[in-house]
């Protein structure tokens, strides 16, 4: 009950510092915090191949010198 009352009056008061706060800081990290998207775009490529790569049995590199426990 007690850590309860601590985690709601901590929001609380995280609530209150974000609404103190000026509307163009507020902005500003706002747009600090969001990703270009040229970056989400590569991001994306490169995920695709690498499950591409992941799904191909035959190229997948052996896990051990020991084939017979190789999945």
């Amino acid at each position: 009950m007690r850590g309860g009352l601590v985690l709601l009056g901590t929001a609380l008061m995280s609530a209150a510092i974000v609404m103190a706060c000026p509307p163009s800081m507020r902005a500003d990290v706002a747009d600090r915090a969001n990703v270009p998207d040229h970056v989400v775009e590569a991001a994306e490529r490169q995920l695709a191949a690498f499950v591409s790569w992941a799904r191909n049995e035959t190229e997948r590199p052996a896990l051990s010198q020991n084939t017979e426990f190789d999945v």
